[in-house]
């Protein structure tokens, strides 16, 4: 191998219908930026979510909260009203407007799904439609595959085992051959070697996305990392959100 830019991390993969150019994925991150009252997607996570998109790269997008009982954080947004679904609809647009693909993940809290019929899962099988409680509605929800995901070293924004190998990632692979995103405390070199040893076929990143818009180019470079603010994780402030500065603005700073 002559470059790093050759590496596995960096070529195409397709789960179903979506094709990717390289193996990194944006993972799903609470941040709390919806807009109030409503808990609306509105332009400023449009904006935060188009920093991050470059083409052929997956976008997992953060929790969406199916019905207003199930909102465990203020400023999660939802998509049970008219107003959000349009609001989510303005984020994927600007998403799909640099190339990139989107998967939305769904929340509830742990105290309503245990007195409610409904069932979030990982995975779904073929098309099929999903109804939102709150709209009284069917809405067609394509999954085009069914992915595995594998985490076990970071919950939220701490870090739960400093230094531990991705051992979940090795363990359900064995038992999981399927699409496989692993996820967690991971960095680049960290992220090569598990896809290296086949323990997974894309990895997640979630904080260094934070921070870091263009992730993937960085990676590619070589170059350092901004560091996160972990005071700004969770927050209503713009700050800390959509003023990471990419690798190009910081060499050329007067732009």
């Amino acid at each position: 191998m002559n470059s790093i830019t050759e590496h596995k991390i960096f070529t195409p993969f397709t789960i179903g219908r979506v094709s990717l150019r390289h193996r990194v994925v944006m993972a799903p991150l609470t941040r709390l930026r919806s807009e109030q009252p409503g808990d609306v997607p509105g332009p400023l996570m449009a904006q935060y979510y188009e920093q991050r998109t470059s083409p052929g790269r997956l976008i997992i997008t953060e929790s969406a909260e199916i019905t207003p009982e199930a909102n465990a954080y203020e400023g999660a947004p939802g998509i049970y009203s008219e107003e959000q679904v349009t609001g989510w609809s303005t984020v994927t647009e600007a998403i799909h407007r640099k190339g990139a693909l989107s998967f939305c993940s769904f929340g509830i809290r742990a105290s309503i799904a245990s007195r409610s019929d409904w069932r979030a899962s990982s995975k779904c099988l073929g098309d099929r439609k999903l109804r939102y409680p709150g709209l009284h509605q069917e809405r067609p929800v394509t999954c085009p595959a069914e992915p595995g995901f594998a985490d076990s070293r970071v919950k939220g924004g701490e870090t739960l085992r400093e230094g531990h190998p991705p051992v979940a990632a090795a363990r359900l692979r064995k038992v999981f051959n399927g699409p496989m995103i692993a996820a967690g405390g991971f960095d680049r070199e960290g992220a090569m070697e598990v896809l290296d040893k086949g323990d997974a076929d894309l990895v997640a990143f979630g904080r260094q996305f934070i921070a870091n818009p263009d992730l993937v180019e960085r990676f590619r470079l070589g170059l350092p990392l901004n560091r996160y603010d972990r005071s700004k994780f969770y927050s209503r402030d713009p700050k800390g959100y959509i003023d990471y500065a990419t690798h190009t603005d910081l060499a050329n700073p007067s732009l």
